[in-house]
Protein backbone atom coordinates (compact mmCIF):
# COMPACT_ATOMS: atom_id res chain seq x y z
CA UNK A 1 0.00 0.00 0.00
CA UNK A 2 3.32 2.30 0.96
CA UNK A 3 3.66 2.16 -2.88
CA UNK A 4 0.30 2.93 -4.46
CA UNK A 5 -0.46 5.69 -6.78
CA UNK A 6 -3.13 7.23 -4.56
CA UNK A 7 -2.30 9.77 -1.92
CA UNK A 8 -4.72 8.71 0.09
CA UNK A 9 -3.90 5.03 0.24
CA UNK A 10 -0.19 5.62 1.14
CA UNK A 11 -1.44 7.48 4.00
CA UNK A 12 -3.86 5.05 4.93
CA UNK A 13 -0.63 2.67 5.11
CA UNK A 14 1.75 5.03 6.87
CA UNK A 15 -1.14 5.18 9.73
CA UNK A 16 -1.72 2.01 10.24
CA UNK A 17 2.22 0.79 10.22
CA UNK A 18 2.76 3.68 12.70
CA UNK A 19 0.19 1.84 14.77
CA UNK A 20 1.05 -1.32 14.34
CA UNK A 21 4.73 -0.14 15.61
CA UNK A 22 3.69 1.64 18.54
CA UNK A 23 1.27 -1.49 20.01
CA UNK A 24 3.69 -4.00 19.00
CA UNK A 25 4.41 -6.44 21.26
CA UNK A 26 8.39 -8.05 20.88
CA UNK A 27 8.15 -10.18 23.93
CA UNK A 28 5.02 -12.21 23.19
CA UNK A 29 5.28 -14.68 20.43
CA UNK A 30 2.14 -14.19 18.18
CA UNK A 31 -0.10 -16.90 16.24
CA UNK A 32 -0.76 -16.13 12.58
CA UNK A 33 -3.73 -16.75 11.87
CA UNK A 34 -4.43 -16.42 8.09
CA UNK A 35 -7.70 -13.73 7.04
CA UNK A 36 -10.73 -14.36 5.39
CA UNK A 37 -10.89 -13.40 2.42
CA UNK A 38 -13.44 -11.04 0.67
CA UNK A 39 -13.97 -12.09 -2.82
CA UNK A 40 -16.02 -9.47 -3.66
CA UNK A 41 -13.49 -7.05 -3.18
CA UNK A 42 -13.41 -4.32 -5.68
CA UNK A 43 -9.98 -3.01 -4.42
CA UNK A 44 -6.86 -5.03 -2.88
CA UNK A 45 -7.29 -2.83 0.05
CA UNK A 46 -10.93 -4.50 0.88
CA UNK A 47 -9.60 -8.08 0.51
CA UNK A 48 -8.73 -8.84 4.65
CA UNK A 49 -10.89 -6.74 6.91
CA UNK A 50 -7.63 -4.80 8.80
CA UNK A 51 -9.61 -4.16 12.50
CA UNK A 52 -10.35 -8.05 12.76
CA UNK A 53 -6.69 -9.07 13.08
CA UNK A 54 -3.48 -8.71 14.43
CA UNK A 55 -1.44 -6.41 12.07
CA UNK A 56 2.39 -6.60 12.20
CA UNK A 57 4.46 -3.87 10.50
CA UNK A 58 6.57 -5.11 7.30
CA UNK A 59 9.62 -6.69 8.24
CA UNK A 60 11.26 -4.77 5.73
CA UNK A 61 10.63 -1.48 7.03
CA UNK A 62 11.81 -2.29 10.13
CA UNK A 63 15.29 -0.33 9.69
CA UNK A 64 12.96 2.96 8.45
CA UNK A 65 12.23 5.35 11.43
CA UNK A 66 8.48 7.02 11.14
CA UNK A 67 9.73 10.54 10.11
CA UNK A 68 11.39 8.90 7.23
CA UNK A 69 7.80 7.19 6.42
CA UNK A 70 6.14 9.68 6.58
CA UNK A 71 8.66 11.69 4.05
CA UNK A 72 8.77 8.78 1.92
CA UNK A 73 5.32 8.09 1.54
CA UNK A 74 4.34 12.03 0.72
CA UNK A 75 7.27 12.40 -1.38
CA UNK A 76 6.86 8.73 -3.15
CA UNK A 77 10.67 8.24 -2.90
CA UNK A 78 10.15 4.58 -1.23
CA UNK A 79 13.55 3.11 -0.94
CA UNK A 80 14.02 -0.75 0.69
CA UNK A 81 15.89 -4.03 0.53
CA UNK A 82 16.06 -5.09 -3.20
CA UNK A 83 15.02 -8.70 -3.34
CA UNK A 84 16.36 -10.85 -6.33
CA UNK A 85 13.73 -11.56 -8.96
CA UNK A 86 13.08 -15.50 -9.29
CA UNK A 87 15.66 -15.61 -12.07
CA UNK A 88 17.34 -18.97 -12.75
CA UNK A 89 19.85 -19.52 -9.85
CA UNK A 90 17.43 -18.47 -7.92
CA UNK A 91 15.00 -21.45 -8.90
CA UNK A 92 17.69 -23.37 -8.67
CA UNK A 93 18.65 -22.97 -5.08
CA UNK A 94 14.66 -23.04 -4.17
CA UNK A 95 15.23 -27.05 -5.99
CA UNK A 96 18.10 -27.77 -3.93
CA UNK A 97 16.84 -26.81 -0.57
CA UNK A 98 13.24 -28.64 -1.28
CA UNK A 99 15.15 -31.83 -2.07
CA UNK A 100 17.22 -31.70 1.28
CA UNK A 101 14.54 -31.02 2.93
CA UNK A 102 12.52 -34.63 1.39
CA UNK A 103 15.58 -36.38 1.80
CA UNK A 104 16.76 -35.58 5.00
CA UNK A 105 15.10 -34.10 8.60
CA UNK A 106 17.35 -32.72 11.00
CA UNK A 107 18.47 -29.28 10.11
CA UNK A 108 21.84 -29.32 10.34
CA UNK A 109 22.28 -32.22 8.02
CA UNK A 110 19.83 -30.48 5.57
CA UNK A 111 22.44 -27.21 5.74
CA UNK A 112 25.60 -30.40 5.65
CA UNK A 113 23.82 -31.87 2.36
CA UNK A 114 23.03 -27.94 0.84
CA UNK A 115 26.58 -26.68 1.27
CA UNK A 116 28.33 -30.31 0.14
CA UNK A 117 25.85 -29.84 -3.52
CA UNK A 118 27.01 -26.87 -3.67
CA UNK A 119 30.76 -27.19 -3.14
CA UNK A 120 30.30 -30.64 -5.46
CA UNK A 121 29.00 -28.23 -8.35
CA UNK A 122 31.58 -25.80 -7.67
CA UNK A 123 34.52 -28.24 -8.10
CA UNK A 124 33.12 -30.32 -11.10
CA UNK A 125 34.03 -28.86 -14.30
CA UNK A 126 31.38 -27.57 -16.37
CA UNK A 127 31.09 -28.84 -19.81
CA UNK A 128 29.02 -26.07 -21.88
CA UNK A 129 28.62 -28.26 -25.31
CA UNK A 130 29.19 -32.30 -25.96
CA UNK A 131 32.26 -30.90 -28.10
CA UNK A 132 34.23 -29.99 -25.08
CA UNK A 133 33.64 -33.16 -23.29
CA UNK A 134 36.90 -35.28 -23.36
CA UNK A 135 37.63 -38.82 -22.72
Amino acid sequence: MLFDDRDHIRELALRRIIKDRETESSTKRRIFKPPKINFSARDYTEIIVWHEYQVTPPPVLRHISNENLEVMAKDKSLEIVDFPCPTQPVERCVKLVTEASQSVTDATSRDGLIRTKLQSRAEMPNFGHKNKFKF
